[in-house]
């Protein structure tokens, strides 16, 4: 068993005779997680223009579908594994609309320079994302892929690979980052996902390593007996904003 996903390359594996590869989505996803502390995506425009910009249809499509032909991006912080309890708010990200990145960095000040990319107050619309070494076949192409798609819409964008040590060790506790490429593996298909979303779950020496109290529905929703009243109260919150 392949886990927690089926990887681009893998369907090499289909052409083994007598050997038969189902494929299935998991709860496993994988997410362009921003820092809202650091600059460009300290602006709720900034972050919902780049969404706009990123075609997650042609990377899921080019990348993965070889290997899960029936495969789909996913619009939510859960996959469709998740049965009834999937939810698609980012559904309104899809397909790519240059119209409303325009539209919303405008809205914020900002202007394409001469080398077509977004600069407001003398500061360009460029930032980098950092992923894990040794991912080549999905990560890192994941963001190559990504690279070229948010450059045609006006951002200039890097890509950093590190050691996951130093990632997950250093770099994303410390908020040392911009933006990050990596996965989240919930234990469950239960709608809460305190483990992961909870703010008390977020370490930070300011806070002896305890997040601020900024979720009580979903605090709340985990202590709940019923899926659909911790699915209610999680998205008393509202539909996350990238």
């Amino acid at each position: 068993m392949i886990y927690p996903q089926a990887q681009p390359g893998q369907e090499q594996l289909k052409s083994i005779a007598g050997h038969q590869v189902p494929v299935q989505t998991s709860l496993s996803y994988e997410a362009v997680w921003f820092n809202t502390t650091k600059a460009p995506f300290t602006t709720k425009n900034v972050r919902q223009a780049l969404a706009y910009a990123i075609d997650r249809d042609a990377i899921v499509k080019q990348l993965f579908a070889p290997i899960q032909p029936d495969i789909k991006r996913i619009d939510s912080f859960a996959t469709p594994a998740y049965n009834e309890n999937y939810v698609t708010p980012f559904a309104k990200y899809s397909p790519v609309n240059g119209s409303k990145v325009n539209t919303l960095m405008t809205a914020d000040g900002w202007a394409k320079g001469p080398d077509g990319i977004w600069a407001k107050g003398g500061q360009k619309a460029t930032f980098e994302v950092k992923t894990t070494q040794g991912n080549e076949r999905r990560r890192l192409q994941t963001l190559q892929i990504m690279q070229s798609q948010v450059k045609a819409q006006g951002f200039d964008m890097a890509i950093t690979p590190k050691k996951s040590s130093d990632l997950f060790g250093e770099d994303l506790p410390k908020g040392q980052f911009t933006a990050g490429l990596y996965a989240q593996n919930p234990p469950s298909n239960d709608p809460d996902q305190c483990s992961h979303l909870c703010s008390k779950n977020i370490p930070g020496a300011g806070n002896n390593n305890e997040g601020p109290e900024l979720h009580p529905p979903q605090r709340s929703g985990h202590r709940r007996a019923l899926p659909d009243h911790r699915e209610g109260d999680r998205h008393q919150e509202g539909a996350p904003t990238w």
